[in-house]
């Protein structure tokens, strides 16, 4: 294992455990809820997870440029996946009013 991937491996694992959830709750759910925000949150976390994997295991890992580099790319493509999540469950507000 390179080094730095068993964060990676516990990353994956929970988006994978998002999506099963995600999709066992959009079966049941009328009427069906938009996805197109819950896609966009999964894709960018795991664009962001593969930014990791680099800086992990040192292939774009530049200590001197603090804004281009694996790490940098992990923080600011999670922060986006928070923010396309919280959009997508936004919707749910009213219906958790009630």
């Amino acid at each position: 294992m390179p080094p730095g991937s068993g964060g990676s491996l516990i990353v994956l694992a929970l988006i994978l455990a998002i999506i099963v959830s995600e999709w066992r709750c959009h079966r049941r759910a009328q009427p069906r809820p938009q996805v197109r925000w819950f896609i966009t949150a999964v894709t960018l976390l795991g664009v962001a997870l593969v930014c990791s994997l680099l800086d992990a295991t040192r292939r774009w890992c530049v200590p001197e440029d603090h804004i281009f580099q694996g790490h940098a790319a992990w923080h600011v493509l999670s922060a986006a996946s928070l923010l396309s999540a919280f959009i997508h469950y936004r919707q749910f507000d009213r219906a958790l009013a009630r």
